[in-house]
């Protein structure tokens, strides 16, 4: 089951007011399971207008059982839901015949419209700058992760600056790394971002960020929790680097 349900109201109610409660369930499950890290998940790949997107199948059943608050008895209503956020701009999806199943299987992606779910519409988004040898898979979303407030040329946006710089490297660094060791390209949603956003802040040397991404790769602790910078970053992790990955350093 899934535990949980975020659900912007304000923000929902504003990008459409035809959208109800259920709607907004269903949209915090799709956001949820696109995220995943998952490699037993199906997903495929669609080109627009010359773009790659990765696309992931919704099995109706699976929400109906993860989503019990949602009271959904039977997938049909789920369709109609799914063509509403459809609709709203949210979502895009894609409907394939499924030979194995007998019937049809829905394909969604995210939209650049829910990062507005997120983050305050009176702040600026910029691109971080994408590594010429990367393909990030989530690059509709992941481009626009950071929050750049209006601000005079001052110390402080000298900073901000730096902190932006050292995003889009580590961002990558951590991206090429994965890729290394376990031969994937891992999917970052702006969770990842907000977790790596706040690093830098604590450790400032980016040299410093690195050797905990190195670290929480290298452990048992990945395998077991997943290769996400949320979990990279957690509070635990980070106790376990400054308890065993420094003093390791050392002999």
């Amino acid at each position: 089951m899934k535990y949980s349900i975020y659900i912007n109201q304000l923000k929902l109610n504003e990008i459409s007011n035809n959208l109800d409660i259920k709607d907004a369930g269903i949209l915090s499950y799709c956001i949820d399971f696109c995220s995943a890290d998952d490699k037993n998940t199906d997903q495929l790949d669609f080109t627009e207008n010359g773009i790659k997107y990765r696309y992931t199948w919704i099995n109706y059943n699976h929400l109906i059982k993860e989503m019990p608050l949602l009271k959904f008895k039977q997938t049909s209503s789920i369709t109609q839901r799914i063509k509403k956020l459809t609709k709203a701009g949210l979502i895009k999806s894609k409907t394939l015949n499924s030979e194995r199943l007998g019937n049809r299987k829905v394909y969604i992606r995210l939209t650049e419209k829910v990062k507005e779910l997120f983050f305050s519409s009176g702040d600026q988004l910029i691109q971080i700058s994408r590594p010429t040898n990367v393909d990030l898979l989530n690059n509709n979303i992941i481009e626009q992760i950071i929050l750049h407030r209006k601000s005079d040329a001052s110390s402080s946006s000298l900073e901000e600056n730096k902190e932006n710089k050292a995003f889009s490297l580590l961002m990558s660094y951590f991206y090429n790394k994965v890729e290394q060791i376990f031969g994937f390209k891992p999917q970052i949603d702006a969770g990842d971002g907000q977790a790596l956003k706040k690093v830098i802040k604590k450790y400032k040397k980016s040299e410093e960020i690195e050797d905990i991404i190195d670290f929480y790769l290298k452990s048992d602790k990945a395998e077991k929790t997943g290769i996400t910078l949320k979990a990279c970053f957690s509070t635990h992790t980070l106790n376990l680097f400054e308890q065993k990955g420094r003093r390791s350093k050392f002999l």
